[in-house]
This record gives C-alpha cells, structure tokens and sequence, in this order.
C-alpha cells in the first residue's frame, strides 16, 4: 500500500514538472452587466461591463466634452432670423452627433437687435448642459448731413436704424479717435459751443439697450463740416453806464430837451438822493434844492437856506420820478445797434439798445463820456436829454436836520 501511494505521489510530481494541468477548468458563456458614468462639460465618464459568473471587468472610456462653439456670435440687423450652427466636439476632436448626444433649444425672436442664447442640453451618454450667447447689433446709420452752420453750431441729421433705441454723435479726431459729443433718440441732433471757421468730422453710431448693457452698430461714415466766420464783434460802450448804475452810486447833471429853461443834478446813493435844482425865467434864475431819504419815503425841498418837509405824497415819490437812469436796465438787451451822429457840432457815437419789452434807450458818447440820453417807450414817444458829468462818484450828502414841517 505504501508502495502504491508513493508510486502515484512521484507521478504527479512528474506530470506538475511537465506543466500537464492536474484538473483542468470547465468552460462557460460571459454574461456582462453594463454600468455607465456620463462624461461632461470638461470631465470624462466611463462604460463598465462586468461579467455576472465571473467577475471579468471590461472598460470603455467617454472623453469629456468640450466647450461646444457657434458659427457667429456677432450678427448686424437686416429684418431676418439669426439661427448660428452649433459644433460640439470631445477633447479628442471627435464631432458629437446632434440629437443623439446634444439637442439645441434656441431663445425666441432672434430678429430685431438684441442679446440671444443657444442652450446645448447633453444627452446619451452624456449629460449637462451649457447656454451659448450671441447679439444682433443695430444697422449702421447713413452718413450724416449738415444744415444751418453757424459760427459756432451746426444740426446733423442721418438715416435712421431700424430698431435702434437711439444715437451717439463723435467728433472724429485728427489721431483717428473718437470724442463722444452727444446723445439723440431721433436722427437729428443740434451741436452748439463750436469755433469759428473751424473744420470738424463728426460720425454717428446706433445703439440698442439690453439687460446686460448696451450694443452698438458701427460708425457711420465721417462728415466734415466748416462752420462760419464770427460776425465781427460789437465794441460797446453801455455796459460801462450799466456798471454803474448796478452799483446805485453815481451823479450827472441832466438838461431836458423839452424843457431846456430847467436843468438839475442828481447824486444819488442807494435809495437816497441830492437834487440841485435850477430853473430859469428870463433873466431870473431860481434854484432850490431838494433831499430825498429812501427808507422813509420823505422828501425834504432847501429854498432861501430853510429845509422843508414835504408832506404831499405825490412830492414824497417826486425824486425816483425825476431819475431818468432808474427806469434804464441795459444788462440783457434783445439788441444792440450801433451809428456814428453828431452831438454839438461833434461826431458821437450812438448805441441804441432794444430792451426785452420792446422800449429802447439811446446813448450818445464823445470820447467815452456819456453827452446824450434818449428814452422811448414802445411807441414813438419820448425824452431826450443832455447829460454831462455822469460818473460813479458821489460826494457827501446828509439828511437834513430840524427841518420845518408844513402843516
């Protein structure tokens, strides 16, 4: 027995030395069950097949998708629908089939100016999803037109763009910039502030308004324009006289046309004022003096050296009445005309001024001294007077003291 066991022990040893199996392994049919892990947007997925009786893995790799591309992201309106292609590719190159790993959904509209989205929805064995945008810019407007030039404005107007929310106006510089000048609605706009006998270049551009910020078209051609000469300017005299009379500080002595027997000079400072009155009768002279205090709206009347309160309310108002400069307001005419005249026998310059509520006032200067004033209301009618001394120089006055009071 021992033998026998020995014997069979050394032939096994024998065949396992050759490489002859012992017991050889029964055949049997792969059965797989498949498990897939989707690829995505920048990270790849996986096909797992596993075999159900023994184990055996078998793996096939997805890449993972790239950036999926339009064919345009950029469109000018022209009244039809923009639909870009889409090409969808993984990070091996391979071109995704539509339908069968991505479907498209397009935003609605796509016609008129705007912002849009492509939305790429991954499907199969694939998943996740990415919107692409892309924008419909404004047609360029036509090429603008000038009218009314000036010497310092000018109105452009152009073709309007359809669907444009409204309009950027550039001076184009000579570096070959562009200087935003104004902004319109409407295809016309005014441009004020130019210089004279200046060359300019303006273009325009469209724009439409969007939730994330406006779109513009491009620039229309460039227009050159020139604008006028300046009208040559006007050298005038009375806003010296409107100077002073802005301070309510000054004296002049005034003989009327219509009464040349009378003649006064007048100081006045602030609401306050100094006549010194003279009339003439043949060969008589009368002078009287007369005081009025603005603040109390009381006139006081000096003859033979005695001071008088004037209690008559006409009186009272009589000085202001008598200021012929008070009622003069030349600081914002509606126009101003200027003539050569003689004044006593000597060349005077005239400038008539034509106030905002049609009246007008005429000053005649001789070497920048006012000589002549003329005041005339919106008729014919009027006064003329000849002034001498007219400065903004006032001596002293007083309030006259312990006057008599007429009662």
């Amino acid at each position: 027995m021992k033998k026998r066991f020995l014997a069979l022990l050394l032939s096994v040893l024998l065949l396992l030395s050759l490489g002859t199996p012992v017991f050889a392994a029964a055949a049997h049919t792969h059965t797989y069950r498949q498990t897939v892990t989707k690829a995505q947007f920048g990270k790849s997925g996986a096909i797992v097949k596993t075999c159900t009786v023994c184990g055996k893995k078998r793996k096939t790799a997805v890449p993972a998708v790239k950036t999926p591309k339009l064919s345009a992201s950029s469109f000018v309106y022209n009244g039809k629908t923009k639909t870009p292609t889409v090409t969808v590719k993984d990070k091996q190159g391979r071109t995704l089939k539509k339908g069968t790993d991505y479907k498209l959904t397009y935003a609605a509209g796509r016609k008129n100016s705007g912002r849009y989205t492509v939305k790429v929805t991954l499907r199969g064995n694939y998943t996740g999803s990415k919107s692409l945008s892309f924008k419909i810019l404004p047609k360029q407007p036509g090429k603008p037109a000038a009218s009314n030039v000036t010497a310092t404005g000018v109105t452009l107007g152009w073709t309007a763009s359809k669907t444009a929310a409204g309009y950027v106006v550039y001076r184009v510089e000579k570096s070959g910039g562009y200087t935003k000048l104004k902004t319109a609605k409407q295809p016309s706009v005014t441009l004020t502030s130019l210089q004279p006998e200046t060359a300019y270049t303006f273009a325009v551009r469209a724009y439409t308004k969007t939730a994330k910020g406006n779109l513009y078209s491009s620039c229309s051609k460039p227009c050159t324009v020139k604008t006028a000469a300046a009208a040559p300017a006007i050298a005038t005299q009375y806003k010296a006289v409107q100077k002073t009379l802005d301070t309510g500080v000054y004296t002049a002595t005034l003989t009327f046309d219509d009464a040349p027997e009378a003649s006064y000079k007048l100081s006045r400072r602030g609401d306050d004022y100094y006549m010194e009155m003279h009339l003439r009768d043949g060969k008589t002279s009368y002078d009287a003096d007369l005081y009025y205090d603005g603040a109390a709206r009381c006139a006081y009347a000096q003859m033979f050296g005695i001071w008088v309160e004037m209690d008559d309310p006409e009186m009272r108002d009589m000085a202001p009445q008598m200021d012929v400069f008070r009622e003069m307001d030349l600081s914002d005419p509606a126009a101003t005309a200027i003539e050569t005249q003689t004044f006593g026998s000597k060349p005077c310059t005239m400038e008539t001024i034509t106030l905002k509520d049609g009246s007008v006032v005429k000053l005649c200067f001789q070497n920048g001294s006012l000589v002549r004033v003329g005041l005339f209301d919106q008729g014919d009618s009027g006064l003329w007077c000849t002034v001498s001394g007219f400065s903004g120089k006032v001596g002293a006055f007083e309030k006259p003291k312990h006057p008599l009071k007429l009662s």
